[in-house]
């Protein structure tokens, strides 16, 4: 399976029915070998300067936050 990328704008979604009810996976690291997937049902959906953005908070204590941490 590969990654497609699509436009916030393009998405019909209540983002209150997926963040708090529902759940998404956050994915971080590498794409060939240090990589690392948690589920998440917090974060917060918005315009900041004129674009839309999503924020997810990641404990540091996550074995995925280090891969945050290192990686875009």
């Amino acid at each position: 399976m590969s990654l497609v990328k699509t436009s916030i704008e393009n998405l019909k979604v209540n983002p209150f029915e997926l963040i708090g009810r529902d759940w998404f996976l956050i994915t971080s690291g590498t794409s060939v070998s240090e990589y690392n997937t948690m589920t998440a049902s917090w974060g917060s959906m918005g315009i900041m300067w004129g674009k839309p953005v999503f924020t997810c908070g990641i404990r540091h204590n996550r074995y995925t936050f280090e891969f945050s941490e290192k990686n875009d």
